[in-house]
């Protein structure tokens, strides 16, 4: 067990109390977020001579923020030895759906996943909804050690939403099938007509796919 003593000097001036003069602009989180906003907090401080002053407060001062569940969370703010509280709300998050795809969505063998562009839509428990960038940490299930599709997990406050990338081999690229697009525009041939023999491929459009996921128009 660990504590903190704190030894007054004779006729030193020492902090008796503090006092949450004004909350922090923001007091409302979601389930999830990392930090906490201290932008327009004040606090004052009196010491045992009567005197006040504002006391600077920073991240190293505060105590119990967390946000891995809805509800009131009471904040602490410790500062030489004296402690003060405020409380903030933590909102739940009711569902969560890919608003845009990441900028790339096919890898080659050993590339790392980039999530660049990809944005998620967020609704929450109190009927209010936000649109923000995807962070790295919050998508998992990727590999790029083997050719496939790779089918991803977005998590965000206990909720999921499902995305699939493409990670190709070029070294062993091979043809995997072949796909019509449009048929010729002539599909009717008679025996006895001579110019019936040769085949017209004229507006005939297939499709070659490879082992690579790529594909392309064949002529």
């Amino acid at each position: 067990v660990a504590f903190t003593l704190y030894v007054k000097a004779p006729g030193e001036v020492t902090l008796n109390s503090m006092e949450v003069l004004v909350k922090p602009t923001k007091t409302e989180y979601s389930v999830g977020d990392k930090d906490i906003d201290l932008t327009g907090l004040t606090v004052t401080g009196t010491y045992s001579d009567n005197s006040t002053k504002i006391l600077t407060i920073g991240m190293s001062n505060i105590i119990g923020f967390a946000t891995n569940s809805a509800g009131t969370k009471t904040i602490t703010i410790l500062y030489a030895g004296k402690t003060v509280s405020f409380n903030i709300n933590v909102v739940g998050i009711s569902a969560i759906s890919i608003n845009q795809m990441p900028n790339k969505t096919t890898y080659d063998i050993g590339e790392a996943l980039d999530l660049r562009g990809m944005t998620v839509s967020i609704s929450y428990t109190n009927g209010t909804s936000t649109v923000r960038n995807v962070a790295d940490g919050e998508v998992s299930g990727f590999y790029s050690s083997s050719a496939g599709v790779k089918n991803l997990l977005l998590t965000i406050g206990g909720q999921t939403a499902t995305f699939a990338v493409t990670v190709k081999d070029t070294s062993t690229k091979t043809l995997s099938s072949i796909q019509v697009i449009a048929a010729p525009n002539k599909t009717e041939y008679y025996l006895d007509n001579s110019n019936d023999k040769t085949l017209d491929t004229t507006g005939l459009i297939v499709k070659a796919v490879y082992s690579d996921y790529t594909d392309e128009l064949i002529d």
